[in-house]
This record gives C-alpha cells, sequence and structure tokens, in this order.
C-alpha cells in the first residue's frame, strides 16, 4: 500500500495523531459459527449465510459487552433486496423496532446500561424468518455515539456556508495563531517549490507506481497551496490555488488516474479538488466553479459507484482496506459538495451513515486493525482530514 500523502496536511492541522489503537478484532474467518468452507454453521438464517455471499460480522456479538452506546448494527446480507426489520428488547421488558433495506443500522437513541437483546427479521418475496435473539449488555460508563439521521446531516452540511471545511473563525484563528511557526514554513516552502509548479500540474503517465509518485507529489503541492491560502487569504495565494487545482480539474478522469486504473490517486484528485472548491468557492467567476464542479462530479461518482454502486457492495463485502478509506471520503467529500451538485444529497444518505457504522471492520469498539498494525497507521493518518472535515462540516466528531 502506498505511504499516505496527506500526513502533512494532518500534522498542520492536528498536533498530536489520535485513534491510533491496535488491538482485537472482528475478521470474517473469526465469527463464530463459521465453517472450515466458508459457510456458516446451522442455525438461524444469520448463521447460514455464506462468507462468499456476504462477510458483515453480526454485531453486536452475542453476549458482548458494549462500550458505546448506541451500538453499532450489522449482520449479513442473505441476498440482494432483502428488508429487515431489527427488534431490541429493553432491561425492562419493553421492545422496539426499525425497518431498514440495509444490512446494518444506526440506533437513533443512546441505550441506558443494562442487559439487551436484539433479533432481526429478514424478508424476501418468499416470506419473513427471524433470526435467533441474541444479547448485549451497555456497560455503565459507554460512551454516547449517536449519528444523526440523514436529514439532520444533509441540513447541517446545507447551512454551513463556504468553507465548510475549516472551524469556524474564532477556532482557525485560535489555530492559525498557535501555529503560526508551522504556517510562515509552509509558505516558505510554497515559495521555494514554485520553480517546479509546472511539473506537478502535468498529468501523469507511466505505471501505477510512478503515476501514483507524481499524482501524491501533485497533490501535495494543491493542499500546501490551500493551507496558504486558508492562513492568508490574499490574491497571490487565492490565485496560485486556483491554478493547480484548474490544472489538476483537466487530468483525465478516466485516465491514468481513473479509479479503475489508480484507486488511490482518484481518491486523492477528487478530494483536494473538493477542498479546493470548498475554500476557494466565494472567490470563483462561473466558469471556474463549472469547471471545478464537472471534474469533482465525474470522479466522485466513480468513487461511489466503486464502493457502493447498485448492491451496496462495501456493507455487504466490507473487508476492502482501500475501499472504506474510499467511503469515508466520498462521505467527507459529500458534505461540501451538498447545495452545489444535485448528487451529493444522495452520496451522503448512502455513504456517511454507513461509514460511520463501520468505521473499521477489522476492529470492534476498540477501533482495532486486525489486517496490521501498519494498516493502522496508513489507515488513520489518511483519514484524519475526512475526519477533521467532518468535524466542521456536519459536527461529527470521529475522533473523539
Amino acid at each position: 500500500m502506498t505511504r499516505n500523502r496527506f500526513d502533512a496536511l494532518a500534522r498542520l492541522l492536528r498536533t498530536a495523531l489520535v485513534l491510533a489503537a491496535v488491538g482485537a478484532s472482528l475478521a470474517p474467518t473469526a465469527q463464530p459459527g463459521v465453517d472450515a468452507d466458508g459457510a456458516r454453521g446451522a442455525g438461524d438464517w444469520m448463521t447460514a449465510v455464506p462468507l462468499t455471499q456476504s462477510a458483515a460480522a453480526t454485531r453486536p456479538a452475542d453476549g458482548a459487552v458494549v462500550e458505546q452506546t448506541p451500538p453499532d448494527f450489522s449482520w449479513p446480507a442473505p441476498k440482494a433486496g432483502t428488508h429487515y426489520t431489527l427488534s431490541i428488547e429493553f432491561p425492562d421488558g419493553t421492545a422496539r423496532s426499525r425497518a431498514t433495506s440495509n444490512n446494518w443500522l444506526n440506533w437513533s437513541e443512546p441505550l441506558p446500561p443494562g442487559d439487551y437483546a436484539w433479533r432481526v427479521a429478514a424478508t424476501t418475496p418468499q416470506g419473513t424468518v427471524d433470526s435467533a435473539a441474541r444479547t448485549f449488555h451497555v456497560a455503565p460508563h459507554a460512551v454516547q455515539f449517536v449519528v444523526p439521521d440523514a436529514d439532520v446531516l444533509v441540513a447541517r452540511a446545507r447551512a454551513k456556508p463556504h468553507p465548510r471545511a475549516l472551524p469556524d473563525k474564532p477556532l482557525l484563528g485560535a489555530l492559525l495563531t498557535e501555529r503560526a511557526q508551522d504556517f510562515a514554513l509552509l509558505a516558505q516552502q510554497v515559495e521555494a517549490g514554485a520553480a517546479d509548479a509546472a511539473a506537478h500540474r502535468r498529468e501523469p503517465v507511466g505505471d501505477l507506481a510512478e503515476v501514483e509518485s507524481r499524482t501524491f507529489a501533485a497533490l501535495d503541492r494543491a493542499l500546501a497551496l490551500l493551507l496558504a491560502y486558508a492562513a492568508t487569504p490574499d490574491q497571490h495565494r487565492y490565485a496560485q490555488a486556483l491554478e493547480h487545482a484548474l490544472a489538476l480539474a483537466a487530468w483525465d478522469p478516466h485516465g491514468s488516474t481513473s479509479y479503475a486504473r489508480a484507486d488511490q490517486a482518484a481518491r486523492g484528485v477528487a478530494a483536494t479538488l473538493a477542498l479546493a472548491y470548498d475554500l476557494l468557492e466565494s472567490r470563483l467567476d462561473r466558469t471556474q466553479r463549472a469547471t471545478l464542479l464537472a471534474a469533482i462530479e465525474t470522479r466522485v461518482d466513480d468513487l461511489y459507484r466503486g464502493v457502493l454502486g447498485d448492491d451496496a457492495r462495501l456493507a455487504v463485502q466490507p473487508y476492502d482496506s482501500h475501499g472504506n478509506q474510499t467511503l469515508f471520503y466520498v462521505a467527507m467529500m459529500s458534505t461540501l459538495l451538498v447545495g452545489d451538485i444535485p448528487a451529493a444529497e444522495s452520496w451522503l444518505r448512502d455513504t456517511l451513515p454507513l461509514a460511520l457504522n463501520w468505521l473499521s471492520p477489522w476492529g470492534g469498539e476498540d477501533g482495532a486493525f486486525a489486517n496490521g498494525t501498519a494498516y493502522a497507521q496508513w489507515t488513520t493518518g489518511d483519514l484524519l482530514i475526512a475526519w477533521y472535515v467532518l468535524r466542521s462540516s456536519v459536527g461529527i466528531d470521529v475522533p473523539s
């Protein structure tokens, strides 16, 4: 996996890297009831779904003590088009239900400490079958993390003017003051790199390694220019950032940096263009706005179809490291683009609640990475920008 190229920006945004946790996890081959041939053992319908059909974990596991309230709910998807009803029995014996067409659900309110049971009824044209009941215990110290309804998330994004990616003015001012030396150094580096700017604007060619290397260098330059403009929003900084952003927008979205050929490069180009549009939006003319939005829409739509498409691919088969990072970035970009690109609202509704439900499919509530400690560093570092933007754009504080 190519080393994360957004670390420099993340370090400037925050002093310490957060959530570098490594620990226990829920790997697909370690789920209870899974036979050696990859099929879940006999029992209720959840245990009968083969891993080849859906490797989504059943969460919370039977008997789990959950550290987050409400816990994240998910289960394997037996076939496309199945509808589900999740029912929870509360400690006092009452029950509540929620219907969904997804094989996951974000419960809409915190659950008080106590013992619970949950089951899922799956409905297909052939009828409805209930799963076995599973129990979990909400610990007294469980942390509340309620994912807002998609309507609320869309409304929050629409309500915040550009630039949505940046903190509100008081916090931004405090950050700029605290990191004044870093931003001064950044400004020096931006000017020192002016001689190579033209090379960074050229569309990369070559094999995958060369394309990624040149793309990430161009994105580093773009992000430095955007940060320099955020710190000192004068005409000179604006012109530098805009020139680089328009050059990136001219790259062929179906060429060397396409999602099909270089998914990480494609994700980086799309995210950088979305950030550029957000930060520069107030000064763009009609032609510049249309140019940037056209490139962004094409690229983000490719990413969206790659990770979800018509069959919610990543929800059904979540163990895809690049895909999960792309999911979070599509969610982040959507919050910046709602109101500017019509499809952005659908992107947000489909990606952000799911991204917050899974976070890392290789880990449980401890945020662990069973796919390796290196992935813990790569993934956490790469997602810092998305997490910080979500905090500013829609008020979702993932690192907390």
